[in-house]
């Protein structure tokens, strides 16, 4: 089947995202697929298509920071993209993709392990949309449909910036930022760090042969067209004008790290929690009196089920043991409404 390769470059983020909108919304159903490539030019967090900036980041740090905030036409959580990033969105007619749309990602994310591999990284799917290198997350994508098209896209991240990042997300107190810089640097990983740095002519040529392969395409060399360039302005106005979900954050009590694995945090009485959950379980939990501001924490790690008894043994036997069962009630009511806000179980007892 014929595709088109649009090798879109150093752009600005806002043109490589609603280059990708303007693409789907002017593709008809038997028109051929479409691989946008290109690399931001600029650092600044990308939010999901239903995303409310406001609710998900700190804006007044992105401010500081001189890191705009744009919105991609894919769903997902926000996420940092600098250059040293190279970007890619399929763009794909209904009827050129498999039956199940869920096949067809997973054959998208192949894909990109197979890139991976290609460059000595063992990158394997986990969660669904991601792909890990053992045990850390290298690659996350996000999907959406657009009338009669399917769009998918992730992005090479050659190099991640945890502290940048970890600074514009929305905190609710300074301890949450210093426990999600750490869960970053523990759950995340990057090309460097698995010692690759690949040309990027080399990058480029090697993922399209092989989406060339896995999809059965045949590539030729396109940049956007006269409609799709013309269709840009009302993309990009599209995508700053979208209806998200005003106010709500997507995890009310904090982030997701990766697939499974949560930092969130609440105050109240008897005091301030902040947990890990990770598979299910609380894996870190911290908690201080109300009013102290962070003075004298309590921090104490396990794997404890989402049982107050559970919990409240492990604080029996640290500074919180005084109201060890009333932190426990609390910890488990965070950690049970973060996974049924995810759509996520809690592990077997």
């Amino acid at each position: 089947m014929r595709a088109r390769w649009v090798h879109l470059g150093r752009v600005a983020p806002g043109t490589f995202y609603a280059s990708a909108q303007a693409v789907g919304e002017c593709m008809g159903p038997d028109d051929a697929p479409a691989v946008l490539w290109g690399c931001c030019d600029r650092a600044h967090l990308c939010i999901g298509a239903a995303q409310d900036a406001a609710a998900e980041l700190d804006l007044a740090a992105c401010r500081a920071a001189g890191l705009p905030v744009h919105r991609r036409p894919l769903g997902g959580g926000a996420v940092w993209v600098d250059p040293w990033q190279w970007c890619f969105i399929f763009v794909v007619p209904r009827r050129a993709a498999p039956a199940a749309r869920a096949r067809f990602l997973e054959r998208c994310l192949t894909t990109a392990a197979v890139t991976c591999a290609g460059f000595g990284i063992a990158a394997a799917p986990g969660g669904g949309t991601d792909l890990w290198v053992n045990g850390r997350k290298i690659l996350g994508s996000g999907a959406a449909s657009l009338g009669a098209v399917y769009l998918w896209g992730a992005s090479f991240l050659l190099r991640f910036d945890v502290a940048a990042f970890a600074t514009a997300v929305r905190a609710p107190s300074p301890g949450f930022r210093d426990w999600l810089r750490r869960e970053l640097e523990d759950g995340m990983t990057d090309w460097a760090r698995e010692g690759v740095r690949p040309d990027a002519v080399a990058l480029e040529a090697r993922f399209r042969d092989v989406v060339a392969a896995e999809m059965g395409w045949s590539f030729a060399a396109s940049g956007l067209t006269s409609a799709e360039t013309a269709a840009l302005p009302a993309a990009r106005a599209e995508l700053d004008q979208r209806e998200t979900a005003a106010g709500r954050r997507r995890i009310s009590g904090g982030v997701k790290i990766r697939e499974r694995v949560f930092l969130v945090e609440r105050g109240g009485c008897p005091g301030t929690v902040r947990l890990v959950l990770r598979d299910g379980r609380i894996v870190r939990l911290g908690w201080w009196p109300g009013e102290s501001g962070g003075e004298g924490e309590v921090e104490i790690l396990g794997a404890w089920a989402l049982r107050s008894d559970a919990v409240q043994g492990a604080l029996a036997r640290s500074p919180a043991r005084a109201c060890a069962a009333r932190v426990a009630e609390a910890a488990v009511a965070l950690a049970r409404q973060t996974l049924e806000e995810a759509g996520d179980e809690p592990a077997d007892d």
